[in-house]
């Protein structure tokens, strides 16, 4: 029986909580993560799950929370969007306030500002990090960490394997950002469609390191703005991890190894 992978969440926007969908499949399955790497959304919900929290724990705090996007009124020469509120709810839920302090070892992936390379946090501050990981370019302003700046891992690396491939466990990897079709799409959507296509090749690489690759389809009609649709994303989520991770699928790897 496999019991023990490696866990790559991808970045998203509001599609990551199909993330929590596949949390609670391998919860089903009595599969535990040994160690996750997460990148963006993929960061924040992979530190609550390595903080202690469940997936239904996970999905209670961002539908009580109101996770969304708050215009930054007063600043629109720093970014379009303030991250307060992301950081006030991850201030509130987290227990842990450092890396080493987390049930679950994580690595989150950052994007050097100056440099474009993938920066893969292990140790220090969470909150910075997770802050950093998230901070989508032009939205958010970018972190400083360490007197360097930082913005969204996703631009950089959105489907954070490379840390996990030194782990020798079969990595399940995450990704939430099938491509929307080609028309009828609204301004935010062309934004997030030409984001995605300019990852997508990395996307590919890293796909290629999963044992079990899970891109819930139906997500092509969701953007990463979706804020009204929690609870459709994750049972989306859910279902594409059910048709994934079989009983049958779970038992062959435990049988046959690597």
């Amino acid at each position: 029986m496999l019991t023990s992978v490696s866990l790559a969440l991808s970045g998203g926007g509001m599609r990551g909580c199909a993330h929590i969908g596949v949390l609670r499949r391998l919860e089903e399955l009595h599969i535990q993560p040994k160690y996750i790497s997460g990148t963006s959304i993929g960061a924040i919900i992979g530190v609550l799950f390595a903080d202690g929290y469940n997936s239904r724990e996970i999905e209670d705090i961002f539908l009580k929370s109101k996770f969304g996007f708050d215009f930054n009124y007063f600043r629109f020469s720093e970014s379009l969007l303030s991250s307060k509120r992301i950081e006030a709810i991850l201030k509130k839920y987290l227990r842990s306030k450092h890396f080493d302090a987390l049930k679950i070892p994580l690595s989150v992936c950052a994007t050097d500002y100056e440099t474009g390379h993938a920066a893969y946090f292990k140790e220090g501050k969470l909150l910075p990090v997770v802050m950093a990981s998230s901070a989508i370019p032009l939205l958010y302003k970018p972190v400083k960490l360490n007197d360097k700046l930082y913005i969204d891992g996703g631009v950089s690396r959105n489907l954070p394997t490379i840390p996990l491939k030194e782990k020798g466990l079969p990595i399940v990897g995450v990704h939430v950002n099938p491509l929307l079709p080609a028309k009828k799409k609204t301004m935010f959507q062309k934004i997030d469609h030409s984001m995605h296509l300019l990852l997508l090749e990395k996307t590919r690489e890293a796909a290629v390191d999963c044992k079990v690759y899970i891109e819930p389809e139906k997500l092509s009609t969701y953007s990463m703005f979706e804020t009204k649709n929690i609870k459709k994303i994750i049972e989306i989520g859910y279902i594409k991890a059910k048709a994934c991770l079989t009983p049958d699928l779970v038992l062959g790897f435990g049988r046959n190894g690597l």
